[in-house]
């Protein structure tokens, strides 16, 4: 017999949890805490990410789920900052 319901099978799934949106970072070497969870088992890169360009690579190659972060020096003043997580292998 057949299971009862289909099921979806997936490459995994990286999902940044801080920050959240709307806080506020300084760019004078404040250090912050990022974090996000990891269900691929597969290395990241973090970037810093403004208008969809790379402002700073974070960590070329992390195997945590969570990085401390001084902000550069030098950046624009502006709201559409994020932080985002990639997967090294399959651009998740």
């Amino acid at each position: 017999t057949n299971s009862g319901a289909n099921f979806r099978i997936s490459q995994g799934q990286i999902q940044v949890t801080v920050p959240r949106g709307g806080e506020t970072w300084y760019s004078n070497g404040f250090r912050y805490n990022i974090q996000w969870t990891n269900n691929t088992q597969r290395p990241v890169r973090v970037d810093l990410v403004r208008g969809g360009n790379i402002v700073a690579v974070i960590n070329a190659n992390s195997n945590t789920t969570t990085l401390d972060f001084n902000l550069p020096d030098g950046l624009a003043e502006a709201s559409d900052y994020r932080v985002r997580v990639s997967s090294l292998e399959n651009n998740t």
